[in-house]
């Protein structure tokens, strides 16, 4: 089985083999289903393609709670993705879980991954010969006929994958010189940033507290630790102020450009400084 990696940025690496939307398009409002069995679990609510991957809203059914432990164990893996990886990845498999095109088809080949209301995933229209974890689903026909059909009905989200680095390339210029932004001006000193799904960056105030924002799902929150905790987040033992504001459509907040995150930080940032009563006390 192909191996998965998360980068840096929170984006997924892969080796080639998997295909991206047919003929290069995928609709916009294309929702892909996962069924183990007859039982629905869920579906993927297509929002966004990432060369080579489709990413979307995640609705889950009450029936996907049978497998939901089953997803969450492979996704604490990919980050070191090998052989235990692998064998998370195939008890998955083994459950019956299957994806199915948006016209009900079942899709012979996949990897899908669920992280709250967020799934990604990509896929081959044929069993690999080898190496893939495929098995009785049939090659779909290609019809010349509706495959232009198709093309009318959808838009275009996929072009050249070099043109998709080099966009790449021009988003990550907006995320640097942001982080440049917010420390040149003295408002925080930027240690580490990431995007998308969650956006977030961690840093240090001028007074010398560790912070911690992110915006995802329908949210954008701050953490406030005092100067004795470090800039990693996640060695907190605790934090002494919280706020966050809320209005984004489902999921749209994870997506947010360097902009409104300036905009959205300076906002959460400066509620802090002016001595606004915290949410919580972590």
């Amino acid at each position: 089985m192909p191996i998965a990696r998360i980068d840096h940025s929170g984006r997924i690496s892969f080796p080639s083999g998997y295909a991206v939307a047919q003929d290069g398009l995928v609709a916009a409002s294309d929702r892909w289903q996962l069924r183990q069995g007859e039982t629905v679990l869920g579906d993927v609510e297509i929002t966004d393609a990432d060369f080579p991957w489709l990413r979307g809203a995640w609705h889950p059914t009450n029936e996907f709670d049978s497998v939901r432990a089953l997803f969450r164990a492979e996704l604490g893996l990919i980050d070191d993705a090998g052989e235990e990886w692998e064998r998370a990845y195939r008890e998955i498999y083994d459950a019956g879980v299957r994806l199915y095109y948006p016209d009900g088809r079942k899709v012979p080949e996949f990897l899908l991954h669920v992280d709250d209301d967020v799934a990604w995933f990509r896929w081959n229209d044929e069993p690999f010969a080898e190496g893939g974890i495929g098995d009785e689903a049939e090659p779909i026909p290609v019809d010349p006929e509706d495959s232009a059909s198709r093309a009318a009905r959808t838009m275009a989200l996929y072009v050249d994958e070099e043109l998709q680095r080099e966009r790449a390339k021009r988003e990550q210029v907006g995320w640097d010189a942001l982080a440049g932004r917010l420390t040149s001006s003295g408002l925080v000193r930027v240690t580490y940033l990431s995007h998308p799904t969650p956006v977030q960056f961690e840093g240090r105030l001028a007074t010398g507290e560790a912070v911690y924002f992110r915006a995802r799902h329908e949210t954008a929150e701050l953490y406030v630790a005092d100067a004795g905790q470090p800039t990693d987040f996640t060695k907190w033992d605790r934090w002494i102020w919280h706020t966050e504001i809320g209005g984004w459509e489902p999921s749209a907040a994870g997506y947010i450009e360097p902009d409104e995150t300036e905009r959205v930080a300076r906002e959460l940032i400066n509620r802090y400084t002016r001595g606004d009563p915290t949410d919580d006390l972590g």
